[in-house]
């Protein structure tokens, strides 16, 4: 099979695409110094079951493959955690309650413990999560004797529930709910409550925090370089890595761009959910309709604001993976003694889909670095058919299932001052809680859909999809809310 089928989510329109795109978007950027902050990772040695991760120099594939080198970084022991999360959570929670304490950005961790004891705020953490996102968010929680509240869709199993609540995180479970549905409801919680949301992926007006995890990865980068230096003084040249709403993606992409500007960065993603690729072949953010996947937690609907331009840029090929291939992954890989689930052991077979196009004599000089992100896994790989990052918003004469999970919405789509929408808006960017990580600017008007109807035209001249059926992403899904709203004010 030569080729795959992306369906999008505004027109439900669907397309066959090649397993592989080389990025027509892609641009050298100038070649500059590597912008990681040191602090990061003097901050994460302070942690407590800190450990440098292993990298496996996979020789033996390597050979297979006529390439020069092939590396695996090794994420399945990050704090006695399974995956790589942690590192973006501990240092975007670290740096918020310094901020929202008004502590010196090099403080330290006892510093921010005993700031913590000492203040009469009631700081609380709310997020939503699928799995280890929430888990990494609780144990940096833990750590710092935080309480945290942890929103999950109602598909989460019961055993990664247990996880989370085994961290000491408060878990609600929407039940019947869908992923979106945990995200309005965060983010009803946070602006009824006054609780710090932490999330890993950015929208129009909450950006901060988003920045903040993607430099928290760079730990696991700088560990990297040091660990490829002490077995070859040859730099690698050609990098795969997962992406989900492509925040982790995005550090990868910095980094190694502004290192080297002949790097090659591949992204990888499940055929189930291509959302970034989608994007290249488009031209910006597209949403789109995702499917059953093992490869759960790239199960992602549309690609992160703060992220997409970097990837855009910066990323040289995108590779699409399917459901046997990453399973055959895991198993190659556990038998070469490395714990990886299918996100991470995705990377392997993105590359061996990959070098079936390059010659021998390009093969022969690649030096290949894979990021496996998450460890083995127990229980159910797959998750549903959701889209983490994307929903579509029903007929006004539909009554919304967020009517019962939200009060007080967070508007934030273009509207005009007279519109009840508007209000809302400027109510949740006036909130004094919200200053410190909501953009005080009005937001961009956002690109509406092709027109392909009359409704649609009409829709698209005033910048919003067709009140039919009106496509949001992430950052306007407590819209939903607006609906009842307006509903009940009618």
């Amino acid at each position: 099979m030569s080729s795959y089928t992306v369906q999008h989510l505004d027109s439900r329109t669907s397309y066959a695409r090649p397993y592989i795109l080389h990025n027509p978007h892609h641009a050298s950027p100038s070649s500059s110094t590597s912008s990681l902050n040191p602090s990061v990772e003097a901050f994460h040695r302070t942690l407590p079951d800190y450990n440098e991760t292993s990298l496996h120099n996979l020789s033996s594939i390597a050979e297979e493959l006529g390439l020069k080198y092939v590396f695996l970084k090794d994420e399945s022991t990050r704090f006695a955690l399974p995956a790589f999360k942690i590192l973006g959570a501990s240092w975007a929670i670290h740096r918020a309650i310094c901020q929202e304490l008004a502590l010196p950005n090099d403080a330290s961790l006892e510093d921010v413990k005993q700031a913590l004891r000492r203040t009469e705020k009631d700081v609380r953490l709310v997020l939503c999560s699928e799995g280890n996102w929430g888990r990494a968010c609780a144990r940096m929680g833990k750590i710092l004797n935080l309480s945290v509240t942890i929103y999950v869709p109602g598909f989460m199993s019961e055993y990664m529930q247990n996880l989370l609540r085994g961290e000491g995180a408060e878990v609600k479970v929407l039940k019947e709910g869908t992923y979106d549905d945990s995200i309005a409801a965060a983010l009803e919680d946070s602006e009824r409550s006054g609780a710090l949301l932490v999330m890993d992926t950015s929208w129009e007006g909450y950006e901060q925090i988003p920045k903040w995890v993607t430099e928290g990865y760079a730990t696991m980068l700088t560990e990297t370089d040091r660990q490829v230096a002490a077995i070859t003084p040859e730099n690698p040249n050609t990098f795969f890595v997962s992406v989900g709403v492509g925040s982790w993606a995005h550090s990868v992409v910095a980094h190694y761009t502004s290192a080297n500007t002949s790097n090659r960065i591949v992204t990888v993603e499940p055929i189930a959910a291509p959302s970034f690729k989608e994007s290249l072949h488009i031209g910006y953010p597209t949403p789109i309709v995702t499917g059953e996947t093992i490869m759960a937690g790239m199960n992602c609907g549309t690609t992160s604001a703060l992220a997409w331009s970097v990837l855009r840029d910066g990323v040289s090929d995108a590779v699409i993976v399917g459901e046997n291939e990453a399973h055959d992954a895991v198993e190659e890989l556990k038998g070469l003694g490395v714990s990886a689930g299918p996100c991470g052991a995705a990377t392997l077979a993105a590359l061996r889909r990959f070098v079936e196009r390059i010659s021998a004599e390009e093969k022969a000089e690649m030096s290949v670095v894979l990021f496996s992100t998450e460890g083995a896994r127990d229980g159910t790989w797959a998750s549903g058919p959701v889209n983490r990052t994307s929903v579509v918003l029903p007929e006004r004469k539909e009554t919304s299932n967020h009517q019962a999970l939200i009060e007080s919405p967070i508007f934030l789509v273009p509207a005009t001052s007279a519109s009840p929408k508007f209000q809302v808006q400027q109510k949740c960017r006036s909130s004094s809680r919200f200053s410190p990580f909501v953009s005080s600017q009005p937001p961009a008007p956002r690109l509406a859909p092709p027109a392909t109807t009359v409704q649609d035209k009409k829709s698209a001249a005033s910048g919003c999809p067709p009140v039919r059926q009106r496509v949001v992403t992430f950052p306007t899904v407590c819209a939903l809310v607006w609906e009842a709203s307006a509903a009940r004010a009618s």
